[in-house]
């Protein structure tokens, strides 16, 4: 999580999603940070949004990023 001088702790937010929830239509809120690509790459997308202080992302797959961020936790925790 990110610090502000003045706010204590900041949360920042990123959508994913990859296709609006209403017509199913593509969509492209976060350029090539899309759910279709972290589900190829978890790493290279949700992996990377938290190396750079995401705390909250907001998916078409909850299940998977879940999934990811148990693996992700259990292998940094298993690093010296």
């Amino acid at each position: 999580m990110l610090t502000g001088p003045s706010h204590g702790q900041i949360r920042l937010f990123v959508n994913t999603m990859s296709n609006d929830i209403a017509s199913g239509k593509p969509m492209n809120l976060s350029g090539d940070f899309t759910d279709a690509r972290a589900l190829r790459a978890p790493n290279a997308i949700w992996g990377a949004l938290r190396a750079r202080g995401i705390s909250m992302i907001q998916t078409d797959q909850p299940l998977r990023l879940v999934q990811y961020l148990r693996s992700a936790d259990r292998t940094s925790a298993a690093d010296p």
